[in-house]
């Protein structure tokens, strides 16, 4: 549970306090835009920049539509604050150089920590178009690809007639989210927004009679002006509706945000109760079956430990028997492995197996005594050794048996698994709403998000085919849980992608929840009866750590040792091992407390073995073991930056 707590607060940290070595804002934007009679437009611009960390060159990037190219283009840092855009003159400024790439004009100029004002001056050839009954001028200064990175603050756009028009013949139009037209006077058209958000249009349209652009060529309209205006207020309507249903949809999402952050409440209310609910001593542990502590423990999570909890589970019920026995030569050549190991035969008294434990003794039991009983030794399971692994001996034939004996381990439990659930000890319901429903609907409301925040239909389905594709994957794969992070990244970037900062925040919010959520609830949930069970097994581990392993003969000291093998860290396994037993003079009789006594722990060294078999990757190809758990600018749109 801690290390669950660890890794959300990891995720969260890592995610909402990302510190960048160096980082710059654009807090003020002025343009002065003059349009020319012969229906060129002449821009002034400037751009005052906080630069954090060192920089080499600042860029402006122009847009490439509505205009036939820039005609020329300069750069200068201004030396003179008082200078006002408009009326700037040479002393004023320190011209820069510019070199041009594309539509992206970049000027060297070496900069740490400072605030700098830089003006730009370029002219847009034909950027006008005139037609026989009004003239049309729309620029996007700053457009919605990745040249626009970065938010611009404060900013202002003046556009200036060729001459007087009165304000009631022309129409202004300013699509930008936050924005609005400050001004429409007779000479001057004033558009204002106090931030241009990064990635987001910021683009200016006036609709102009045609006489005033007296050295322009005059051709018959393509849309009536009616028509255009028309359109143009349509499309403020539906940015304006589009703001209220997103205002209306943000409540929607405070309703998921709090639903989600309801059940992440209750379940670590029924974590907490389960941790002081239960009766029983600790001693009733020694008496249950070691599989069913083992799926308790481990809430049906599969590792190896199982198999031991299966084999001693047919110890304890008298269905076999189990002795030390001298390993084979193979072994007793390393230093690594053991001397001694353990030895399992079945007892052939009539018996009878459940499927369970028939299905584990033929997979396992594949010696026959002169008796006719089945045994085995758990060396007989065993992969590579450690000197065979290291210089490469038989490590190929070893991987082939154990990835075979893998597939049979992963057969027999899932039956443990689906006998436990049928016995109700385990069930994974609250698992399968957690993994569905949250998911899902952050899926719809990210969605529905992007429509009420007018993202490109582009954006939408590029989230729903790759976001909905890991999703359905996840559901698939339940026991894969890669599938839902990468499903949870998508989400993370396609929330930042939105305009809207409170539907940003309450996303990234339900999001998070959910990652809590999956993270932190186990695929399998305990039962009333099962939070019992783990209530002894809490209270043996407690004892055994306080107390140690008591001074019990024979038969009962493997049953103490077998359950801290099972419930116990490796780390705490060895201070518990030997702490008061230091009496017992004979262990013939517990033959696993004297294995892990002379440390030579029969399931950790199968375990290292079976690592130890997995073959080196050859030069030309990869390899993979199947996977088991043992325990800046280009895009020609208008923008500006730094680098």
């Amino acid at each position: 549970m801690l290390k669950k707590l660890l890794i959300i607060l990891i995720l969260f940290f890592s995610f909402g306090q990302t510190a960048y070595a160096k980082s710059y804002s654009i807090d003020e934007v002025r343009i002065r835009a003059w349009i020319q009679p012969n229906g060129n437009v002449l821009v002034n611009e400037l751009f005052t920049y906080t630069f954090n960390g060192k920089y080499k060159s600042v860029r402006r990037s122009i847009h490439e539509e509505n205009h036939e190219g820039v005609k020329w283009f300069n750069a200068s840092e201004v030396i003179n604050s008082k200078a006002e855009l408009g009326f700037m003159e040479e002393a004023d400024l320190r011209p820069l150089e510019v070199e041009r790439e594309e539509m992206t004009y970049r000027s060297p100029f070496p900069v740490e920590d400072a605030t700098k004002t830089f003006f730009y001056a370029y002219e847009l050839k034909n950027a006008v178009k005139s037609y026989d009954t009004y003239s049309d001028v729309a620029v996007p200064f700053f457009e919605s690809g990745s040249n626009h990175d970065v938010d611009l603050h404060n900013v202002k756009i003046d556009f200036v007639f060729p001459e007087k028009v009165d304000p009631g013949e022309y129409s202004a139009f300013f699509h930008n989210r936050n924005g609005s037209v400050e001004e429409k006077g007779p000479e001057v058209v004033r558009f204002t927004t106090p931030v241009s958000s990064m990635y987001s249009l910021t683009e200016t349209r006036l609709l102009f009679p045609s006489t005033v652009m007296s050295e322009q060529e005059k051709t018959a309209p393509p849309i009536p002006l009616e028509k255009v205006i028309a359109e143009e207020e349509e499309r403020m309507e539906l940015v304006a509706h589009r703001k209220d249903q997103m205002e209306s949809f943000n409540k929607v999402l405070v309703g998921l945000a709090v639903s989600l952050g309801t059940i992440g409440f209750i379940m670590i209310i029924g974590f907490m109760i389960g941790r002081v609910k239960g009766s029983g001593r600790p001693t009733d542990v020694l008496e249950a079956d070691l599989l069913l502590l083992y799926m308790v423990h481990r809430r049906g999570k599969f590792t190896h430990g199982a198999l031991m909890a299966g084999l001693y589970s047919l110890v304890e019920r008298g269905k076999a028997t189990v002795h030390r026995q001298k390993t084979t030569t193979r072994f007793l050549s390393d230093a690594r492995s053991p001397n001694e190991t353990l030895f399992f035969t079945l007892i052939p008294m009539g018996n009878q197996l459940s499927s369970i434990e028939e299905k584990l003794v033929s997979w396992i039991f594949k010696r026959k005594g002169k008796s006719g009983s089945a045994s085995f030794a758990m060396t007989d399971l065993a992969g590579a050794t450690k000197i065979e692994k290291d210089h490469s001996r038989h490590v190929k034939k070893y991987h082939s048996k154990v990835k075979t004996l893998k597939e049979q381990e992963k057969e027999w439990f899932a039956d443990v698994l689906n006998e436990a659930k049928e016995a109700k000890i385990l069930h994974d319901r609250w698992f399968h709403f957690v993994t569905k429903v949250p998911p899902l609907l952050i899926l719809i409301v990210i969605l529905c998000a992007y429509y009420f925040d007018m993202q490109s239909a582009f954006a939408l389905w590029m989230y729903g085919v790759f976001g909905g594709g890991f999703l359905v994957w996840g559901w698939l794969k339940k026991e894969r849980k890669w599938p839902f992070l990468v499903f949870s990244v998508i989400s993370l970037f396609a929330t930042v992608q939105l305009m809207n900062e409170t539907a940003i925040s309450l996303l990234l919010t339900c999001i998070m929840l959910t990652i809590f959520l999956y993270i932190m609830l186990p695929r399998h949930t305990l039962s009333g009866p099962a939070l019992d069970v783990k209530t002894c097994i809490r209270r043996f581990r407690k004892q055994v750590k306080k107390e140690g392993i008591p001074n019990v003969g024979g038969n009962e000291l493997d049953k103490w040792m077998i359950r801290s093998l099972m419930f116990e860290r490796k780390w705490r396994l060895k201070k518990t091992v030997g702490k008061g037993l230091a009496d017992i003079a004979a262990l013939s009789a517990a033959p696993l407390t004297a294995l892990l006594i002379s440390d030579q722990n029969p399931h950790e060294f199968l375990t290292n073995s079976w690592k130890w078999s997995v073959p080196p990757p050859s030069p030309s190809s990869g390899y993979s073991d199947g996977g088991y758990s043992g325990g800046g600018g280009g895009d020609g749109g208008g923008g500006a930056g730094a680098d």
